[in-house]
């Protein structure tokens, strides 16, 4: 477990100002700030990059079916330690054979979750899922909760605090100026199989998101996180 730095706070790990003095700040793939005059040159050049080469949504709030807006991005690929990259790639296979094998070990789940099911209403909400996808199939359950809160429940979430750095948000009608960002790695695995064998189990790909520091939501849709690539250093 973390310990809180007795100089910077009494011990509360929610203060804020220990949080503070004690987040890693990351050097960035270039110096920064760009000039001025840099910026109003590439800019424009990496907004029509991102158009042409797919990276472009439409906002529920304005949907029009003939108009595709630039999804949010950043300007430079945001550091990331390759160790730690690799280290996630080399563990999504093993995550992927966990996951495989709880999800087909219902006697398991049963007997690990029997005793929190009784006092906890989140995690019966998420067994009584679990029973009725079981029962109907994953395809039905998801079509018939895709609008409705019950989608919720799918949705677990825990803050994490990872390193600040330095970058530029590009967003449409937003100017665009060097902020204080926070990046989540996203590792995704692949595995079918069955109860009985495994046919293929593989990592395949990332994705890197990227917030402001003071922003609580990472969504790109909803406008709090945008598209980033990766700058992996040693």
């Amino acid at each position: 477990m973390a310990e809180c730095d007795p100089a910077c706070c009494d011990g509360n790990f929610g203060k804020s100002a220990c949080e503070e003095k004690t987040t890693r700040v990351l050097e960035g793939c270039i110096p920064l700030p760009l000039p001025d005059e840099i910026i109003s040159e590439i800019v424009p050049k990496a907004k029509d990059y991102a158009l042409l080469h797919g990276a472009g949504m439409r906002f529920k709030d304005t949907y029009n079916p003939d108009i595709l807006q630039m999804a949010p991005f950043f300007l430079l690929p945001s550091a990331f330690p390759r160790r730690e990259f690799d280290r996630v790639v080399k563990l999504q296979p093993l995550i992927n054979i966990l996951m495989h094998r709880i999800a087909h070990d219902h006697e398991f789940l049963e007997s690990a979750l029997k005793n929190t099911i009784r006092v906890d209403d989140f995690t019966a909400k998420l067994w009584e899922i679990y029973l009725t996808v079981r029962e109907e199939g994953v395809s039905q359950f998801l079509e018939k909760v895709k609008d409705t809160p019950a989608r919720e429940a799918y949705i677990l979430m825990d803050k994490i605090r990872p390193p600040m750095q330095h970058n530029y948000l590009v967003r449409g009608g937003t100017e665009v100026k060097l902020s204080e960002v926070v990046s989540e790695l996203g590792i995704f695995g692949v595995l079918i199989g069955n109860e009985k064998e495994i046919m293929i189990n593989k990592f395949a790909g990332h994705m890197l998101r990227t917030k402001l520091s003071s922003a609580n939501e990472g969504g790109v849709a909803a406008g709090f996180g945008a598209l980033d690539s990766v700058f992996l250093f040693d």
